[in-house]
């Protein structure tokens, strides 16, 4: 309700690094993790890339990762145990689900990630998300996406983020630092 269409996520020299519009790393996440209906695809488009090279946008196919996991581990990503995010002003995401499983299979038969590097446990299960992540960067394919780039990620199966921007970014004038729209998609209605 707050951006429209396409949401800007610019530089922001103020706001914690780590997240969507800082100047630090982005970890591996679907967008909307704590929503019942996560948009099936994450659109990024570039306006402009970072100057200085940086932001170098990581994609990883989760379901690549989970298969180094034993059966116990993946019983337990199917928990609704995992929390995370906050959400307001929101549409066509269905409704919050905080407690979420990681892992769940639709009536459809269709499998469904919620993964963020940043979730929380409450310490229970913090060692299998970073074994998760670590996973994820072994696998990670990156690239710089370029001024008219855009990348589809579908959020089924791929997690992304953002490697860190380089250089002195308060010394780039605003108009010229790193912009990049983002926009979700959907394929169809989801079945719980």
């Amino acid at each position: 309700n707050r951006v429209g269409l396409w949401k800007e996520i610019g530089v922001d020299l103020i706001k914690d690094p780590n997240r969507s519009s800082g100047i630090g790393y982005n970890s591996f996440h679907i967008d909307f993790v704590n929503t019942t209906k996560p948009p099936f695809y994450s659109i990024l488009f570039c306006v402009r890339e970072d100057p200085n090279g940086g932001g170098q946008t990581i994609i990883s196919n989760f379901h690549e990762a989970i298969h180094s996991l034993t059966t116990k581990e993946i019983e337990i990503l199917k928990l609704e145990i995992f929390e995370e995010g906050s959400f307001f002003e929101l549409n066509n995401v269905g409704t919050e689900l905080n407690h979420f499983p990681i892992l769940k299979t639709l009536f459809n038969g269709e499998k469904i990630i919620r993964f963020t590097s940043r979730m929380n446990s409450h310490n229970r299960f913090d060692s299998m998300i970073r074994k998760i992540e670590e996973l994820l960067i072994k696998n990670q394919k990156t690239f710089l996406l370029k001024r008219n780039q855009m990348v589809i990620c579908n959020q089924r199966a791929v997690c992304h983020g953002r490697l860190e921007l380089t250089g002195n970014q308060k010394k780039i004038n605003p108009n010229y630092r790193r912009l990049i729209l983002q926009t979700f998609g959907k394929n169809h209605e989801l079945s719980y």
